[in-house]
């Protein structure tokens, strides 16, 4: 389990190419850098299109939905508060590691330091329906 970055819904409903309410394996869409009038990376032409966002979260089957974002369109993300338009925290499945939750602090730390984001860590729990996000505390110095 990776440390996740957790989106803005506005950033995800504006950079959406499309979604799949399952897993969509959009890794295997391969097109010319950028894309084309005939592909778009990561969309298969079955992919959902121009659909509100919520359509789009709704999982139908085992698995995961997922969201293909275009991080090139307007230049990219950017950085700092640039950046942080797009990213509201950074989260960690609650099945994790040690070493894996070492990372995603590490991950917040360098978000922190590199680009003036203190973001929030996060532990995801899929278990917990009713309120699957906690904050974690940070860790004491020493």
């Amino acid at each position: 389990y990776m440390p996740m970055l957790v989106l803005r819904r506005s950033a995800a409903a504006e950079r959406m190419n499309c979604c799949y309410p399952h897993d969509g394996g959009s890794n295997r869409v391969n097109c010319p850098l950028g894309g084309d009038a005939h592909c778009t990376p990561g969309c298969f032409p079955y992919a959902l299109r121009h659909v509100p966002l919520e359509t789009c979260l709704q999982r139908t089957g085992p698995g995961y939905n997922e969201l293909v974002l275009d991080v090139w369109r307007d230049g990219g993300w950017g950085a700092g508060a640039a950046l942080a338009h797009f990213v509201q925290a950074i989260a960690i499945d609650s099945r994790a590691s040690r070493v894996t939750l070492a990372l995603a602090r590490a991950v917040q730390d360098a978000a922190s330091v590199a680009d003036g984001l203190p973001l929030p860590l996060l532990e995801y729990n899929p278990g917990n329906a009713a309120a699957p996000f906690r904050v974690l505390r940070a860790l004491p110095a020493g």
